[in-house]
């Protein structure tokens, strides 16, 4: 006997995810910015690091994609901190190609050769918060 399946493929969410983009780039700013909204995503952005809690309070992203190419650690510790202060907000960590950690604790994505990867982790159901 086979189970019936529901037609999905023209299913759309109630609400499109928003998602920041924390970044002092400008260039990756367009391109995350125009691939993430080409997939349905709401982008919005952040140019200032010092102001990127302030934009999270008002645009209420359900992901943030952070440029740590500056400093890795300032990075880590501004997840800390959105973790902290917004548990349903999840955090992606971006860095230049050739500066990527060694560390398999810390999950970085290529800023610029792996897109793919970091869309389809922006689409990936956040697994620490239980609707």
């Amino acid at each position: 006997m086979s189970l019936l399946r529901p037609a999905t493929a023209n299913v759309r969410p109630l609400h499109r995810q928003r998602v920041l983009v924390a970044t002092t780039d400008r260039r990756f700013l367009r391109v995350a910015g125009f691939l993430l909204a080409r997939e349905g995503y709401d982008v919005d952005s952040s140019r200032r690091p010092s102001e990127l809690l302030d934009d999270i309070d008002r645009q209420l992203p359900n992901v943030v994609v952070l440029d740590g190419s500056d400093s890795l650690a300032a990075a880590v510790r501004t997840v800390a901190a959105i973790e902290a202060l917004h548990p349903r907000v999840r955090v992606l960590i971006v860095v230049e190609d050739d500066a990527r950690p060694v560390s398999k604790m810390l999950r970085v994505f290529p800023k610029w050769s792996a897109m793919n990867d970091l869309l389809r982790e922006v689409e990936r159901p956040y697994p620490g918060v239980a609707g």
